[in-house]
């Protein structure tokens, strides 16, 4: 007979290993609260500003990962001193 072996089925949903974006979306449904409320007399742009500092956030990792890559030559290690030399080098031309 075979035996049947069960899976366990887990979600990261909310827990310590999930991609860290669960604390600025609570923070931004607090004040959303709060604002619908009448409980904080705050401008939507700061209620909605966990939402507008994690978009930042991603955008600036986004070009400074295009920069490094672009600086970096591809398929090699390079020291950081040489990266900023072969930026220098780059940009001035």
């Amino acid at each position: 007979m075979k035996s049947k072996s069960k899976k366990k089925i887990t979600t990261k949903c909310c827990g310590p290993s999930s991609n860290g974006t669960n604390v600025p979306f609570v923070v931004m449904i607090v004040f959303v609260i709060l604002k619908l409320c009448d409980l904080i007399d705050w401008s939507w742009w700061w209620v909605l500003s966990p939402m507008w500092v994690v978009a930042i956030m991603a955008v600036v990792g986004g070009v400074g990962f295009l920069i490094f890559k672009y600086c970096t030559k591809k398929g090699r290690k390079m020291k950081w001193r040489d990266i900023f030399k072969n930026c220098q080098k780059k940009a001035s031309k």
